[in-house]
């Protein structure tokens, strides 16, 4: 549990995104799995993923539209979603998805 906890902060940090919600992770997101793969970097592959499978790339949910975001520079844009979790959270297809992550 501790290590997912750390890659999700990671993960943040190299995005440069902060999350107003705290998110209770009970299992490793889609998303850690293909940072991790991708050399935990923010590569144009990553950003164009849908992880979550909900229909928005991974970069347009991280405020980074057109996958040019390199560390080191502002974000391009704000934060529309989490590229981990299925949203919106009620929506029929994320019900199951999203069945063991739970908001605080």
């Amino acid at each position: 549990m501790e290590s997912m906890f750390l890659i999700h902060v990671l993960m943040l940090e190299v995005f440069g995104m902060q999350w107003d919600t705290m998110w209770k992770l009970e299992v490793e997101l889609s998303i850690h799995l293909d940072f991790v793969e991708a050399g935990e970097s923010w590569t144009q592959t990553l950003c164009s993923m849908d992880s979550d499978n909900d229909g928005r790339i991974n970069g347009f949910e991280l405020g980074d539209f057109n996958c040019s975001w390199f560390e080191g520079q502002p974000p391009m844009g704000d934060a529309t979603g989490h590229p981990g979790i299925c949203e919106p959270m009620d929506d029929p297809k994320c019900i199951e998805m999203n069945k063991d992550v739970s908001c605080r």
